[in-house]
Parts: C-alpha cells; structure tokens; sequence
C-alpha cells in the first residue's frame, strides 16, 4: 500500500500458514523512506499502465502439486476390519484437501471438502485423514484433491485397499470368501466332505475390472493350486468357474484364471497389470467335470488343463505383475449380473 500524502510505504507477506512458523513466516513493513517509496510507485506504475510492455500475460497463481500417497498402499488388505488412516504428501503449497472415498472403483463420493491440513514443510511431514465405520471384507477406493488457498487444484489418483474380516463361513482353517468387484447379486461359498460349493453373479471376468464370487487363500513366493471343477450352472455361455490367482482384491487387479465354462470350453485369461484390458488364449473344448491347474514361479504364470488329474496339457504362460504376496483360489461369475450361478469344486490341492 502507498500513502501518497504521507510518502509512506506499507508492505505486508503472508503464506497463508501458521502464524510465526519457522520456515515461513508473516512479513509487515512501515516505512517512510523515499527510495522505497519510488521503487514501489515506479514498479505500481509500470505494471499498472504496462508502459514497458512488459506484462503481456495476466498472473495466474501457480497450483499445488499432486498429492503423492502413502497408505494404505495400493491394492493391500488393511489390518483392521473397521477403520483406516489415509496417508498422504501434499507438498508445499497445497492448504486444503478434499476426501473422496467409497465402493465404487469409478466414482466416489467426497466425503470431506477444504480440509485444512496445511502444506508439508518436508518430504517426511505427511497429511493424514482417518476413515471410520468400515465394512469388513470390504475394498474400497480413495482419492485425493489438493487445493491452494487461491483455489487451484490438483487430484490424485485413484487408490484402493481391503479391510480385513471378509467372511469365511464353513470353509476350511486359511481360507476366506468375498464378492469382488460390481457382482449385482451377492455371492457365496461353503465346504462339505471335500467338496468346495462357489455361487457368484457378474457381468464378466474380462475387461479391466472383473465380477465374481471368490473363495481364497494367501500365497506368499511360488506356489499352485489344482481342482477338479465338478459342475457349472450353465446360466450363460460364458459363465466362468476356474482355479484363480490375483495380485489384490481389487476388482482391477492382475490376475489369471484357468476356466471351464458351459458351452465356450476351457481358457486361461488373463490381465497382465492392474487395470489393464483382459485377454484369453484358448484351450480344449471340454465341460464340467474337468481338471484345471495355475502354477506360480515368479511372475510367470501357467495355465494347464487334465481330464484326469494326472496328464496335463499347458494351455499357455503368461508374465503378470505381481508383489510377492497374491491371493489364490476358485472363482465363479455367472456372466449375468442379476443371476447367480453355482459351481463345484472337488479335488482341491494347494
């Protein structure tokens, strides 16, 4: 500000931070020196009448930076069932924060709006906002928007984790069962004298997000799992039932499966990366009852089909993008998502 009757100049700063931080502190400066009070009315001047042509471009304030994620990571199962923290690095401009938050992996609602949780002082000054009220067995998705105290923007991705607790009904000690992803009607699975019972709905195991009913276990490094798919309930062409190992939970996830279905035959299909499109190679035309095999080795997967349990012929292998730990197990959707089909699986081996 100039005080044109008393040549006094009156300059003030503000980070719109904590009062007296610091690393970014409040600036008020009263003077009645000439020299500051011409630099001020020259520099007034000249952009205000551009008579050096020097401003060709209205100030436009820069926008924060994109909200860097923490926790939970990506595609984990969260270790409780009830609630969980979101974790975030939201730079040094942004101020505040808007939370959405829900089931639906592609639109959730905002459930928190102008959070002021301030701007990061450092790399290790993280933002934090907890989730309460949780569903157990549950994914859900979360995103983050960044805000200047100008107003301007900038949103994070979308990021997702499952809460723990999903139910394991009568299913052996280890193993657990859930819907994943957008399955219409809900599913379920049980066990009796060695005989695994799957019934799930959804539109499809393809695409870049799957829905299905999946009865499952952790494995940790290589491993495989075998079954004999006793039965499918032929609701429609492509109702899948098959052995399955997935990266998470998440209805995106990578993952394989080697299926039978009703009328289509046996395929190992496949999705190499979280969200990325499925693709399928085929296998012998065969129904229920038939043998089905996925082995791990790394991020190698294999696929192979047997009408005994004993000769074996590979369908394909195909490289995928895994951690270390994934979820393996037996998967059914009904390729209908308002009906539910059911399939059988004896014979099971980890």
């Amino acid at each position: 500000m100039l005080l044109y009757g008393q040549n006094m100049t009156i300059f003030g700063s503000s980070n719109w931070t904590t009062a007296s931080a610091t690393s970014q502190a409040e600036h008020n400066y009263f003077t009645t020196k000439n020299a500051i009070f011409q630099w001020f009315a020259n520099q007034f001047d000249r952009m205000w009448n551009n008579d050096r042509a020097e401003e060709t471009e209205p100030f436009v304030p820069l926008g924060p930076d994109e909200p860097s994620y923490r926790a939970p990571v990506n595609g984990s199962i969260n270790s409780s069932s009830s609630a969980a923290t979101l974790s975030w690095y939201g730079g040094p401009w942004a101020h505040n924060y808007d939370i959405y938050f829900g089931t639906n992996s592609s639109t959730q609602p905002k459930i928190a709006s102008n959070v002021n949780l301030g701007p990061s002082a450092s790399s290790k000054t993280l933002q934090t906002f907890t989730v309460s009220n949780l569903s157990p067995g549950t994914t859900y998705y979360w995103r983050v928007v960044s805000k200047t105290m100008a107003g301007l923007s900038a949103s994070g991705d979308v990021w997702s984790f499952t809460t723990s607790g999903g139910v394991t009904g009568n299913l052996p000690s280890g193993w657990s069962h859930r819907d994943i992803g957008a399955v219409g009607e809900a599913g379920s699975a049980s066990y009796g004298n060695g005989v695994f019972s799957v019934t799930g709905a959804g539109e499809d195991i393809w695409g870049t997000a799957d829905a299905l009913h999946y009865a499952y276990q952790s494995l940790t490094g290589d491993g495989h799992i075998i079954a004999r798919v006793a039965s499918v309930a032929n609701v429609a062409a492509w109702t899948k039932a098959g052995v399955m190992i997935r990266g998470s939970l998440s209805a995106n996830a990578a993952m394989a499966i080697m299926l039978v279905s009703p009328s289509k035959g046996t395929a190992l299909q496949y999705r190499t990366s979280t969200g990325a499109s499925a693709a399928s190679i085929a296998g012998p035309v065969k129904t229920a009852p038939y043998w089905v095999k996925i082995v791990r080795s790394g991020n190698t997967i294999t696929g192979s089909v047997s009408a005994n349990g004993s000769t074996w012929t590979t369908v394909g292998t195909v490289t995928l993008n895994l951690g270390s730990t994934v979820q393996i197990g037996l998967a059914v959707s009904s390729h209908d998502s308002a009906r539910l089909a059911t399939a059988t699986f004896d014979n099971v081996s980890r």
